[in-house]
């Protein structure tokens, strides 16, 4: 997989031009019943955004660590022309390292975007639509109102912005009659902090126990505030995709399972699963419910004991956490004394679980209609540094910690006729001066999210680490190709979100039905880089896969001990 980034002041950084054309503030300007927001016009890709949109108070002080709180109404107008602040990142260098191996906006990573007063979100929407929608008389509004792509990115629950250059929805609301929502939540010791205080049995909040995860908690708020307010800027409140890539998938997919025999668990109408759910990924990176999280040199009070906040978890402990500036516990949980500290999702029994696999067996999920599949080279992303090994170990990799728990999902879901639809991402890109030795980490985990969103035109091969751009090499030369697979890809994506039900089966590339093993019903995306829609088997893409659901669950219990030390650093 080559080291890729984004050209600096390319076509996509332009997010801040009001209206050009249109002009007026007719078209830039939207009311809601909770404030004002003045968005802008991408004249280069032709659509309009309203960016850094808030929805949650700040988290900082006595709000960090706890659930958020609704923002309400704001006073003013609020300036949607630039992204609003990102939540605190995790910058270790395995994570920098993804993001370059990603190519994403490595300005994610300066201080001077972040900030605990995060919890914001950005809509993008095409001019085509929206033009028309606000010439429309109210009547002719409820009747226009089109479906919503709310996506949640993916970083290992560690860092994660929606201000990533891959995530951004000119694209996709250009070609097509949808919204994108890219929202910001907390992520790693703010997100999902593992802390005593948290846990149900020492809860003294009023009411009933949210649970230990405040990350979760803030993607619960995003989703009510886009069903809320959505309305305003022509979404459908009632059509609502959730998805994500990697961890952001697996966040997705839980929403399935905390929602089950809930009142408000078809609030979301569908869901896209690219490379991970809670089946997959997502467990090898939540705590078990019997951890104790009070121990001595557990992550919580490692991290405390070196902010100076000691090992007693006490009242006075958490409100000494709270107190300290963020940058001092970011930098504590980078400290050589707490670098091995973890902190991801709590097994908390309301917002995640243990028992995931058991859960799916038995149905205990919102049963809304799913997209999920994998790129062809998951596992190669490990071999990142040793290229040399993925031809031998990746293929397995790819198998146990990805394709089989997709295999298993889908048959399960086909089985309680759940409208499921699988695909496999599997073209051979190579950037120009790619070394031989990379090219055999393929479609590695990762690779594809730029062809999903529209937003790979400017991608381009680093030759080392240090971003040294006399060493930049010249646009891909295969732009036809790349171009012909990424309409391919996003447009799946779209068709899914617009109906997903039908919305494949009726698919222009072609008849894509749902998910039956055995049975040609997976979608092949980018097979022999080509733009066509392939329809193959699982027979095709299983065969490394362990014979029954069991072996899959076994392999999950050998892996997860040796999973945050081998394979954590390059699973984004």
């Amino acid at each position: 997989m080559p080291l890729i980034r984004q050209i600096r002041g390319n076509k996509h950084n332009s997010t801040s031009r009001a209206a050009s054309g249109s002009g007026s503030d007719r078209y830039v300007v939207v009311n809601t019943d909770v404030g004002t927001v003045r968005g802008g016009y991408n004249d280069t890709t032709g659509a309009y955004h309203w960016l850094g949109v808030p929805f949650g108070q700040s988290t900082e002080g006595q709000n960090r660590f706890m659930p958020p709180k609704e923002r309400g109404r704001w006073n003013g107008v609020h300036d949607g022309t630039k992204f609003g602040m990102s939540c605190p990142q995790h910058n270790v260098g395995s994570a920098e390292f993804a993001i370059r191996m990603f190519g994403v906006s490595e300005e994610m990573f300066d201080l001077d975007v972040q900030s605990e007063d995060c919890l914001n979100l950005d809509i993008f929407a095409g001019k085509q639509f929206w033009e028309k929608f606000v010439r429309a008389s109210d009547e002719e509004k409820r009747n226009m109102r089109v479906p919503v792509w709310f996506n949640i990115y993916g970083g290992s629950f560690e860092w994660g912005s929606s201000r990533v250059t891959f995530y951004r929805g000119d694209y996709i609301v250009t070609e097509d009659d949808i919204l994108v929502v890219n929202i910001n939540f907390r992520n790693w010791i703010f997100g999902f902090p593992n802390a005593p205080h948290l846990s149900r049995d020492n809860w003294s909040g009023s009411g009933e126990y949210p649970g230990a995860n405040p990350g979760w908690l803030d993607i619960e708020l995003a989703i009510q505030w886009v069903r809320k307010h959505i309305e305003y800027f022509g979404g459908d409140p009632n059509k609502i995709t959730i998805g994500g890539t990697s961890s952001g998938a697996a966040l997705a997919d839980n929403w399935s399972y905390v929602h089950y025999g809930k009142d408000d668990a078809d609030h979301v109408n569908a869901a896209i699963l690219q490379s991970g759910s809670m089946t997959s990924l997502g467990r090898y990176f939540t705590t078990n419910s019997s951890v104790n999280l009070a121990a001595h040199y557990s992550s919580w009070n490692n991290v405390s004991a070196t902010v100076g906040c000691g090992r007693d978890t006490n009242a006075a402990q958490f409100n000494c956490m709270q107190q300290k500036h963020w940058q001092e516990l970011m930098n504590a949980t980078l400290h050589e004394h707490t670098s091995q500290a973890q902190f991801g999702p709590l097994a908390d029994g309301v917002t995640f679980f243990d028992d995931y696999f058991d859960r799916l067996q038995n149905g205990h999920f919102a049963r809304i209609p799913y997209l999920i599949g994998n790129t062809k080279d998951e596992g190669n992303t490990v071999f990142t540094k040793h290229p040399e090994l993925a031809p031998l170990f990746g293929p397995f990799v790819t198998a146990e910690i990805w394709v089989c728990p997709t295999s298993v999902q889908s048959r399960i879901r086909s089985n309680m006729n759940i409208p499921t639809f699988r695909y496999r991402f599997s073209p051979s890109f190579f950037l120009p001066q790619t070394p031989w030795p990379q090219r055999a980490l393929g479609t590695s985990h990762g690779t594809d999210t730029a062809y999903a969103w529209g937003t790979w035109q400017d991608l381009m091969w680093i030759l080392d680490t240090n971003y040294d751009d006399s060493k930049l090499a010249i646009p891909t030369s295969d732009f036809r190709t790349r171009a012909a697979v990424s309409d391919l890809y996003r447009e799946t994506m779209v068709q899914f979100v617009i109906d997903p039900e039908h919305g494949l089966e009726r698919f222009h590339y072609g008849h894509w039905p749902e998910y039956r093993e055995h049975a040609k019903t997976i979608g092949d995306i980018g097979y022999n880089n080509e733009g066509k829609l392939y329809i193959i088997s699982s027979d095709d893409v299983d065969g490394l896969c362990p014979l029954t659901d069991v072996e899959t669950e076994a392999v999950y219990h050998r892996f997860k001990d040796s999973f945050n030390e081998v394979l954590r650093p390059f699973i984004a």
